[in-house]
């Protein structure tokens, strides 16, 4: 994936928005649309060359696949919250945005919650 590119096409695309939202604000409206399709394709495309490697890692690792688990989750956590919140932001709405956050914040920490028992456990075998 080039993030110059990617940085670029979005950057060029803000600019002709802009420029556009003053004659024609359905086709600026429609043309961030397609850009964010277009970008969110090539993300996709790109995610899947990572979970490959990342799946060979998984099978490879002789670590406790608990940890990798709720890397991933946790990675998608923040990835859906960050898209939830910005696309609040969008639409002016600070307050669901700020409400999603949370949510994501408060997903994480569910989701962590097995990696904190396994360390309380640790301390505790290393008191006794």
């Amino acid at each position: 994936m080039n993030i110059v590119l990617i940085s670029v096409v979005c950057v060029m695309t803000a600019v002709i928005c802009r420029v556009l939202s003053r004659e024609s604000a359905e086709f600026s409206a429609a043309l961030s649309i397609c850009a964010v399709i277009v970008i969110g394709a090539v993300i996709v495309y790109t995610a899947t060359d990572i979970l490959s490697v990342s799946k060979r890692l998984y099978d490879s690792t002789i670590a406790d696949k608990q940890y990798y688990d709720v890397m991933i989750k946790g990675a998608g956590i923040c990835l859906i919250t960050k898209t939830a919140s910005d696309c609040c932001r969008d639409c002016g709405e600070n307050a669901l945005a700020g409400a999603a956050e949370t949510a994501g914040r408060l997903a994480m920490l569910i989701t962590a919650l097995p990696l904190f028992s396994g360390v309380l456990s640790l301390v505790e075998e290393l008191v006794a």
